[in-house]
């Protein structure tokens, strides 16, 4: 066979297997006024879930706020509270308590105080 024959014998491809859709789709979003009003329900839905969100951040702020001012609260009481205890111990030292009440005319006791024998006539 001969070039001629060869090229002469390819038929060219039909596109019968081939078919188009009838109506392509458009794939771009559509907004129209139906879309939109189908969709208000979940979109103020997701507005509510966004507010309850950021209202549920500034509760959190406000709540740890708060906790750091309580807690230097706390150390500051802490702190009058060793404070008044370490004074409350010096105050109850025998010799603070002498030389609070030496003024007013009361010594030390020299002698050992006398002991009251338990009777049974009693």
């Amino acid at each position: 066979m001969t070039r001629k024959s060869q090229g002469s014998s390819k038929k060219a491809v039909q596109p019968e297997f081939i078919e188009e859709p009838a109506e392509k789709k458009d794939w771009r979003p559509r907004i129209n006024y139906e879309g939109i009003v189908r969709n208000i329900p979940f979109t103020l839905f997701l507005s509510l879930l966004a507010l309850v969100y950021i209202a549920n951040g500034h509760y959190a702020v406000k709540n740890i706020r708060d906790i750091n001012r309580l807690d230097k609260e706390v150390k500051e009481l802490h702190w009058h509270y060793l404070d008044a205890k370490t004074d409350l111990m010096l105050r109850s030292k025998m010799s603070e308590v002498y030389r609070g009440v030496a003024p007013g005319g009361l010594d030390i006791p020299v002698n050992p105080p006398l002991g009251l024998p338990a009777g049974k006539n009693e």
